[in-house]
């Protein structure tokens, strides 16, 4: 646990040599920072560190406290962040707490990432609060409550936006309120997806790979589609091959094993009668460096058929007539 305490450097002496610094730090236990170092030796006593870290102009200064290493002190000439490090203390003289005086938020992050810079000083953002004076955390706002923050909604409650007058907790704008009025499903009909079969889709192009098609659907809270029989074949060859382009993402991959071919939903593959292989057989062109599956064409004029491809690299179809993915909503 970070225990903050501010310790104040009024004179010390080292060598003989006067130093003075009003520097305010504050102790973390369990810490170190993070930064560039310009200076680095064992020292009698923290004082001296703090001593050395005056003369040097440093940020701050780590005391080490390992039984390997006792009383080492490390002054830093920068610092970026704050390490946990249960053989270190840090003394650190530019973090700041909520109430310190401030220029920009940077300022106020070191302890608290959430804080912010408002007025010149440091406090919590809107959405959060402060129990001890040194840390914000977050308000949670239910479903349908006032709010400040869309902060507040996300801790309770998915895909919500704090919005309106007066502003409440609300689905954001590519989701509609569930059935029972108490969360956020995504728009299907209202992102494009229409039914086909009794069965929601949408075509996407222009995407680089198998993977980005995945992603793709992923983005959109579906999944490839996967033909179940050979009218969503044929639906795929003649309604998607014929009026749109000569490849498409097909949901079959080895990916977890490579020659232990699988549907995207982890199911076995196994002898589907519908499905086209090339030369009619799945192993054709399954390679360690080609483990997921596209649907092709040669030509509109041609039959269609599936072959393997790498997942990550660039679709193999013709560059003016890029390579699509069909996504389907769940059920």
């Amino acid at each position: 646990m970070m225990r903050v305490v501010v310790v104040v450097v009024v004179m010390v002496a080292w060598r003989g040599e006067a130093v003075t610094t009003k520097t305010r730090f504050l102790k973390l236990d369990a810490s170190r920072g993070d930064g560039s170092v310009l200076l680095s030796k064992s020292v009698s006593t923290r004082l001296e560190c703090a001593a050395l870290c005056a003369q040097l102009s440093g940020v701050g200064y780590n005391m080490e406290l390992a039984a390997e290493n006792p009383n080492n002190c490390t002054v830093l000439g920068t610092q970026t962040g704050i390490l946990a490090d249960g053989n270190s203390t840090l003394y650190c003289g530019i973090c700041k707490i909520l109430g310190d005086l401030c220029s920009v938020t940077a300022d106020c992050t070191l302890i608290e990432p959430a804080a912010v810079c408002s007025a010149g000083v440091c406090v919590c953002p809107d959405g959060y609060a402060t129990n001890d004076g040194v840390h914000c955390t977050v308000v949670p706002a239910a479903f349908g409550a006032s709010c400040t923050a869309d902060v507040q909604c996300q801790a309770t409650t998915n895909y919500t936006v704090c919005s309106g007058s007066p502003k409440t907790c609300v689905c954001n704008s590519s989701f509609n309120v569930n059935s029972t009025n108490n969360g956020c499903v995504f728009d299907y009909a209202g992102n494009g997806f229409t039914s086909q079969n009794g069965r929601v889709v949408k075509i996407y192009g222009l995407f680089g790979s198998w993977d980005d098609g995945m992603n793709k659907c992923n983005s959109v809270y579906a999944q490839m589609y996967m033909p179940l029989s050979s009218s969503d074949w044929n639906w795929m060859d003649k309604y998607k091959l014929d009026a749109t382009d000569l490849g498409v993402a097909f949901p079959i991959n080895d990916k977890a094993s490579d020659g232990n071919i699988v549907w995207n939903n982890g199911s076995a593959v196994g002898s589907v009668a519908y499905l086209q292989w090339t030369n009619n057989d799945p192993f054709a062109t399954n390679t360690p460096f080609s483990n997921c599956v596209g649907m092709y064409r040669s030509t509109f004029a041609t039959p269609a058929y599936i072959s393997f491809l790498a997942c990550g690299a660039p679709f193999p179809a013709s560059p003016a007539i890029p390579p699509s993915v069909i996504c389907e909503a769940p059920a």
